[in-house]
């Protein structure tokens, strides 16, 4: 499941998105720093790499956080 969710997140930034501007990755990467649910760089509710969600203009928080 984290592998499909993972493609379709590609699919989107690369067809619909991009990159976030910079102040909103900044103000990403605070509220996921901030998360109990932040475990070493991965969120624990839906598997992604943090550093990489939070650059994506199209991905969203799992906990509506952002």
């Amino acid at each position: 499941m984290r592998a499909i969710r993972f493609i379709k997140a590609v699919f989107n930034h690369v067809f619909f998105g991009g990159n976030a501007d910079p102040s909103v990755v900044e103000f990403r990467v605070l509220e996921c720093e901030r998360c109990e649910d932040n475990i070493k760089g991965t969120c624990d509710v839906c598997g992604c790499n943090i550093k990489l969600k939070t650059k994506w203009y199209t991905e969203e928080c799992p906990l509506n956080k952002w």
